[in-house]
């Protein structure tokens, strides 16, 4: 389940985190590396970031996604129209995009790969489907700063490309 308590932004959650992200991603994260602070900052909430920031024991204050949520969205796009959408006539890319870049799709994906059990939240029934699309569009972004190859492989393994492909032709 999700942590909402200024307490689980520690070291063993956070490595767990990336534990996870290189064994189910097969990346190559170090711990407490610039790489990894990303990485983390694409689960925490604006609102746990407040939050852990104004605890009285607080001595490094924590980022989260909002700015790399932005980021990622328009990453996610330049790669969708480059390397998964490159062979389409125009007329069609566009119709192609916007539906491949649809909220929900972000939504199944985070809902597929588990993440609720790692993200940072002010409370644990917050987590709407909102705040699990702007994980994985800053998630993009921390991958994208990481291995554009990665992230590049992880939008053709998760936005499952032929079944929108096929509803765009019906």
């Amino acid at each position: 389940m999700a942590f909402d308590s200024v307490h689980d932004f520690n070291d063993e959650n956070n490595n767990k985190y990336i534990d996870f992200l290189n064994k189910e991603l097969c990346f190559s994260i170090e711990k407490n590396s610039k790489e990894a602070i990303l990485f983390l900052e694409a689960i925490t909430t604006p609102a746990f970031s407040k939050k852990y920031n104004e605890s009285n024991n607080v001595k490094n204050k924590i980022k989260n996604y909002d700015v790399n949520e932005f980021k990622g969205d328009a990453i996610i796009t330049y790669i969708v129209v480059t390397e998964i959408l490159n062979d389409e006539p125009v007329v069609r890319m566009h119709d192609k995009k916007t539906k491949l870049i649809e909220n929900k799709h972000f939504i199944k994906m985070f809902n597929s790969l588990g993440l609720e059990r790692f993200i940072f939240v002010d409370n644990v029934k917050d987590i709407g489907d909102k705040i699990k699309a702007d994980v994985i569009e800053s998630l993009a972004y921390a991958m994208h700063e990481s291995s554009i190859k990665n992230l590049t492989t992880f939008l053709k393994k998760h936005l499952v490309k032929d079944e929108i492909i096929d509803h765009i032709k019906k």
